[in-house]
C-alpha cells in the first residue's frame, strides 16, 4: 500500500476555486480500481495555516505500482493537474509505502 500526501497553498481568494477543484477531483477519481481512502480538506492547523498552507489531501492506494501508473494516467488527475496551476502559488507531495 501506498500514501500519497498533498499539501496547497492556495493564492490568495482561491480558496474556494481549489476547494471545488479538490471536490471534483474526488468525485471523479472514486473508480480507481486500486483507491482504498481518499480524503481532502482546508487545514486547521494553526502553525502551517500561518506559512501559507492551506489544503491537504491524502490519496492511500493499494499497489504501489498504482501511483505512478493507473493514478497519474487517472483523467480526474490530469483535469486536477491542468487547474492547480492558476489556483495555487504552490504544493508538496510525500509518497511512502506502508
Amino acid at each position: 500500500m501506498v500514501e500519497h500526501y498533498v499539501v496547497f497553498r492556495a493564492k490568495a481568494g482561491s480558496e474556494s476555486a481549489l476547494d471545488a477543484a479538490l471536490a471534483t477531483f474526488a468525485d471523479g477519481i472514486r473508480d480507481l480500481d486500486d483507491l482504498v481512502e481518499h480524503t481532502w480538506g482546508r487545514n486547521d492547523n494553526r502553525a502551517s495555516s500561518e506559512a501559507g498552507w492551506t489544503h491537504g489531501m491524502l490519496v492511500r492506494l493499494a499497489a504501489a505500482d498504482a501511483l505512478e501508473g493507473a493514478y497519474r494516467h487517472h483523467p480526474a488527475h490530469h483535469v486536477l493537474m491542468d487547474v492547480l496551476g492558476d489556483i495555487t502559488e504552490a504544493r508538496f507531495a510525500i509518497d511512502y509505502e506502508v
